[in-house]
């Protein structure tokens, strides 16, 4: 079954790749502005609601049901390309961003349902994300150059066929309730929410930002536009997925090795500072650092998720949801900085400041475990000295 797994997540990862790059440039840059690229952005994340509640319903209604529900809301993507108005873009935009969430939350779902394995089979997960990423985004725009806007399809097949993938895994369960399916993860995931809600803003303002640097830098250095897009895909997924592959399948490792606290604060702080200082780098740079961040990116990703992991008894559906349903209400946060964004030193604020409110939860619950296990170890020896009290007493008695 983890083998229709992988392959799903590999198949919504190419559809995403596809779908990110070619609605950067398309939105963002060539039609309706980086205003509506940031409401874009937006109602990417709302759909994340109705997900979560459906991902929590796949525990009773049954994946197969829910992966077909995904499935056809993926044909919004017909509707957002080409763009012709803002409306039809963002109607169309929610619901391909439901149907990716959807697949998504399912699939991961299944790599953790085996707590013991859970570690090594997301990151095998990562590792097929990856190359469908690779995949995805190197074709896009030849794709689209080719065929036009119908090259789209690709994608909405590629949903359904992740779709059928995840729809011979699963039924249902009649003995949960919904309302408690959709509570329990918010009781065991804890401080990991807040940590994922501003991480995740973090990143969606320092990548929306980058993605049409990126496009821009590569139409310069190559003097034509049309070369840049074809290599703009290559740049956002193709070449980096080879490092972000490698860092996938060691990502067990690296978390036993220093943890997955300290790994998460690491690939949160590195971020922040890939993200103040790109809009400062002269063009060749900024193509060049697309690497670090795309590292950045997976540690944060890996690390995350091996928390994640330690803490689910069950639900893993309702968990990975309210999980995404977190990060999407962090990348609400977009709207609120829209038109600021351009000016270099408020952005450089927004990185910091995302990347210190992601990081207090982290320090706010490393101190209470350690303030558990310092109240456990002195507890113990109390008991340990009162213990051989009364047996040093007896011993003196005897004597």
């Amino acid at each position: 079954m983890f083998k229709r797994i992988a392959l799903s997540l590999a198949l919504v990862s190419a559809a995403d790749a596809v779908y990110v790059a070619l609605t950067r440039p398309l939105v963002g840059v060539d039609s309706l502005g980086v205003g509506a690229l940031v409401l874009l952005a937006t109602v990417e994340s709302l759909a994340f609601v109705p997900a979560f509640a459906v991902a929590s319903l796949s525990e009773i209604l049954g994946r197969r049901r829910v992966a077909a529900i995904a499935a056809a809301a993926a044909a919004g993507l017909l509707l957002l390309l080409p763009p012709r108005d803002l409306p039809t873009v963002l109607v169309g935009g929610a619901l391909y961003s439901f149907s990716t969430a959807t697949l998504y939350n399912l699939a991961v779902a299944g790599t953790l349902e085996d707590r013991e394995e859970a570690l090594r089979r997301y990151a095998l997960a990562g590792f097929s994300m990856s190359l469908g990423w690779g995949i995805g985004s190197s074709a896009a725009w030849p794709l689209y150059y080719t065929v036009g806007p119908l090259g789209a399809a690709a994608s909405v097949l590629a949903l359904v066929a992740s779709a059928a993938a995840l729809g011979a895994w699963g039924g249902g369960r009649d003995d949960l309730d919904a309302i408690e399916a959709m509570k329990h993860p918010f009781r065991t995931l804890g401080f990991l929410l807040p940590v994922a809600a501003a991480g995740s803003a973090l990143h969606t303002v320092g990548m929306s930002a980058y993605g049409v640097d990126l496009d821009r830098a590569l139409s310069f250095l190559l003097a034509s536009e049309t070369q840049g897009r074809m290599l703009y895909g290559l740049f956002r997924g193709g070449l980096p997925v080879l490092l972000e592959a490698a860092l996938r399948l060691r990502g067990s490792k690296l978390v036993e090795r220093f943890g997955g606290a300290r790994l998460l604060l690491a690939s949160i702080w590195l971020s922040a500072l890939l993200y103040s200082l790109l809009p400062l780098m002269p063009a060749h740079a900024m193509v060049a650092a697309w690497f670090a961040v795309v590292a950045a990116f997976t540690l944060y990703d890996v690390a995350l998720y091996a928390l994640v992991a330690e803490r689910l008894d069950g639900l893993e559906g309702a968990a990975v949801g309210a999980l995404s349903l977190a990060s999407s209400a962090g990348n609400l946060a977009v709207a609120a900085f829209e038109g600021w964004l351009a000016v270099k030193a408020v952005y450089a604020l927004v990185a910091v400041g995302l990347a210190a409110a992601a990081t207090a939860p982290v320090f706010a619950e490393t101190r209470r475990v350690a303030g558990e296990r310092l109240f456990a170890a002195t507890l113990l020896a109390e008991r340990e000295v009162e213990a051989v009290e009364p047996a040093a007493g007896a011993s003196a008695i005897h004597g």
